[in-house]
């Protein structure tokens, strides 16, 4: 598994290729990587793929990796098999809530990272779907352009530990 610095390094000829827009909206920066640094998992969930970026970071601290989302984005095959973690991650789009609790229910999963529709209400149903795993890193929090992740985890209280470290929060299970 490759350090922070080849990992960035890696990241720019596909910027190159491809244009910011690969990174315009990625969670997958440095701060995250410390955030990972030492973990290891078997399967992470990544829910709100974009055009995956964070889900390449992610398959570095993971055996595998399932993106769920709601949109098919035309790059995130491009992007993992230029980071080499194409046979890693597995790509599922859902057409809405319902069908991804489907997907999620068949899954056995060790660790969550939500990073899509960030309205209160979808972000709990996403917490709600991926709890059971007892690890649950957020983006986008305190707030976002909704305010979904930190209404959740200040407001709703759900039971665990939560380390909030902006613009990320974690949520473990007790």
């Amino acid at each position: 598994m490759p350090d922070a610095e080849s990992f960035w390094a890696m990241r720019v000829p596909l910027v190159k290729k491809w244009g910011r827009r690969l990174t315009l909206y990625s969670a997958s920066g440095r701060n995250m990587w410390g955030l990972l640094e030492g973990k290891r998992y078997k399967h992470i969930l990544e829910i709100g793929t974009n055009q995956g970026m964070t889900a390449a970071l992610l398959a570095r601290f993971a055996d595998r990796v399932t993106t769920i989302d709601v949109k098919r984005w035309d790059l995130v095959q491009v992007v993992m098999d230029g980071f080499g973690v194409g046979d890693r991650v597995r790509r599922i789009i859902i057409p809405d809530d319902l069908a991804k609790a489907r997907q999620v229910a068949e899954m056995d999963f060790d660790m969550a990272y939500i990073d899509g529709d960030h309205h209160r209400g979808s972000v709990a149903i996403d917490f709600m779907i991926a709890k059971r795993c007892g690890h649950i890193l957020f983006h986008d929090y305190p707030t976002a352009t909704y305010d979904g992740a930190g209404f959740l985890l200040d407001e709703l209280k759900p039971e665990g530990r939560i380390e909030r470290l902006a613009p990320f929060a974690w949520w473990h299970a007790e």
